[in-house]
């Protein structure tokens, strides 16, 4: 952890090993985020996860990220799924979040 002095009497920390989670807030209070771990999502409310895309392999090896799920493109093909999965996250962060 990394703490600074900001003003007298506080002191902002830093926590260099977690990563940034992005929420989108609706007007109607509906949240929506690329799932993950990093904080405790069940205090917002009931949650609905589903997927935002399926990342799959083609007969030839290959793998393609299909973002239909949230109206989105298919992607690929990729060498790696690791690739694919990359990705997909990369469109949902600029065109979903």
């Amino acid at each position: 952890m990394i703490c600074w002095l900001t003003v007298p009497a506080a002191v902002s920390c830093e926590f260099p090993s977690e990563v940034a989670m992005q929420l989108v807030i609706e007007t109607n209070g509906s949240v929506r985020c690329l799932y993950g771990e990093t904080i405790d999502l069940t205090p917002l409310g009931q949650l609905a996860i589903s997927r935002g895309s399926l990342v799959e392999p083609c007969q030839d090896g290959s793998w393609f990220a299909d973002l239909s799920p949230v109206e989105g493109p298919m992607l690929g093909p990729f060498a790696h799924r690791s690739d694919a999965l990359a990705a997909e996250v990369g469109w949902l962060e600029q065109h979903w979040l």
